[in-house]
């Protein structure tokens, strides 16, 4: 009997959820819990086969029910829904606007240096690019914002690093 009961404990818990096969496998779980059950409780001894049938097919409908709910409970399963509507999609994409907020700004002046070679060893002149260094001035400018909201920005020096 203690058999018995250490095989049905087992079967009863090994069924798996996440797959489509879930339910063949609580089928099967079912059957052999329903059928050991059937045969352990018959009354009498000209009807255990017919118990263990009977009670195998009504375990085996109780499990793959069980793992029909359990399957279709989880999440990984489920079928998600778009979050944008099809009907809102268009199939052509919209050309991108040419003004996006953003404005070129112009350097007023420009001036450039060539770092100089003179520091580099001997061994390394000729081998390692020049590097210069250009300073841009940008002018004070003013942006009107929506709102009567107005930015002021400064003269403003910006430098680029750039190698020959």
């Amino acid at each position: 009997m203690k058999n018995i009961l250490i095989t049905v404990c087992i079967l009863s818990i090994t069924s798996c959820s996440t797959t489509k096969s879930s339910i063949l496998y609580g089928g099967l779980a079912g059957a052999a819990v329903g059928g050991i059950a059937g045969y352990s409780f018959s009354p009498d001894k000209e009807s255990d086969g017919f118990n263990t049938i009977v009670w195998g097919a009504v375990g085996a409908a109780i499990g793959a029910g069980i793992g029909y709910l359990l399957n279709s409970d989880d999440p990984d399963n489920k079928e998600m829904s778009q979050m944008i509507k099809r009907d809102k999609l268009n199939d052509s994409p919209n050309p991108i606007p040419e003004d996006l907020g953003f404005k070129l700004v112009e350097p007023s002046e420009s001036k450039s240096y060539l770092v100089p070679a003179q520091n580099l060893p001997e061994r390394l002149k000729g081998l390692v690019k020049k590097q210069i260094i250009t300073e841009h001035t940008i002018l004070e400018r003013v942006e009107k914002k929506e709102g009567g909201k107005t930015i002021v920005y400064p003269e403003t020096k910006v430098y680029e690093y750039d190698y020959q």
